[in-house]
């Protein structure tokens, strides 16, 4: 499972840790994008930033799941039922897609403990 969009402009290099007791995020969408979808997969075009992206059918199924704020864990949960992938290396390569899109100012985490 490969879930990071693939973006007009370079991707930044995302560090992403996993271990026992990560917090359960909250994450929702703060841009709006201009989409089309073609085949399952986004591209928005984000007006404001002149940016252009192009999300594999992973990334566009977890976009299209933030479309209200929503628990990391169930992100996860939704994605184990729908890909075949264990779980470490699900969240951990959600976990990264999030921080790209966090970084880009596509999304906000709330990664405060409940």
């Amino acid at each position: 499972m490969k879930p990071l969009p693939e973006r007009v402009h370079s991707a930044p290099n995302v560090s992403v840790q996993w271990g026992n007791g990560m917090s359960d995020w909250i994450v929702a969408r703060r841009a709006a994008l201009s989409e089309a979808e073609l085949d399952g997969e986004l591209l928005g075009l984000h007006v404001e930033q002149g940016t252009c992206y192009g999300f594999n059918g992973t990334a566009t199924r977890v976009w299209k799941m933030i479309a209200q704020p929503t628990r990391l864990s169930a992100l996860r949960d939704a994605l184990l039922l729908q890909y075949d992938v264990d779980a470490e290396t699900c969240e951990r390569d959600l976990r990264g897609l999030l921080r790209t899109l966090e970084q880009d100012g596509l999304v906000s985490i709330d990664d405060s403990p409940p």
